[in-house]
């Protein structure tokens, strides 16, 4: 059978489908993160999140589309969430350690930037645990969602919970950082 009718089939509530859709569409999932991540690691969770996307809301799904189409689509969404989530941590190091996102290639800046790196790290070891999770959290690509679940706590907890990370590590981090020098 084609992915479109395994599909189909399993949207309409067939057990049977269930047992070759699921190779199948890990198969063609693998194949569309790997041309467009990496990572290998970053590709199996990719697929995985994917499928268990699939999986959920497929069930009585009414659409105009085809279902190959669909599932793809949960596929760039996973992997736009990923990137979004990828580029926020990045923004957030680059922001609170005073990194330019496109440093000198020069032996004297890899050397600050290591070093930049490294004051980073140990002022997040530094936290109390509750903001160092949520720091650690964030940069891993998660959200406040999963900040709240796991910390068992109101979203809106978590969201201000977070803010304060942020603004605790950033005033740990200038407190260490020597003053700029005027330009």
């Amino acid at each position: 059978m084609e992915l479109e009718q395994l599909l189909l089939a399993a949207r309409d509530g067939d057990p049977d489908a269930w047992v070759p859709l699921i190779p199948k569409l890990d198969r063609a999932l693998l194949q569309f993160f790997r041309r467009r991540y990496q990572d290998p690691m970053m590709v199996h969770d990719l697929t995985q999140e994917a499928l268990l996307t699939i999986v959920e809301r497929i069930r009585g799904l009414a659409t105009e589309q085809s279902m190959v189409a669909w599932a793809f689509g949960i596929a760039w969404n996973v992997l736009n969430k990923r990137i979004r989530h990828h580029n926020r941590a990045a923004a957030a190091l680059a922001m609170l350690a005073r990194v330019s996102p496109t440093p000198d290639t020069g032996a004297a800046s890899r050397l600050e930037l290591q070093s930049q790196r490294a004051l980073l790290r140990a002022e997040i070891e530094q936290l109390p645990p509750h903001h160092r999770r949520a720091i650690e959290l964030e940069l891993d690509g998660r959200g406040i969602a999963t900040l709240a679940e796991l910390e068992n706590i109101p979203r809106v907890t978590a969201r201000s919970r977070r803010h304060r990370a942020h603004q605790q590590l950033r005033e740990r981090i200038h407190a260490q950082l020597p003053p700029a020098t005027p330009t």
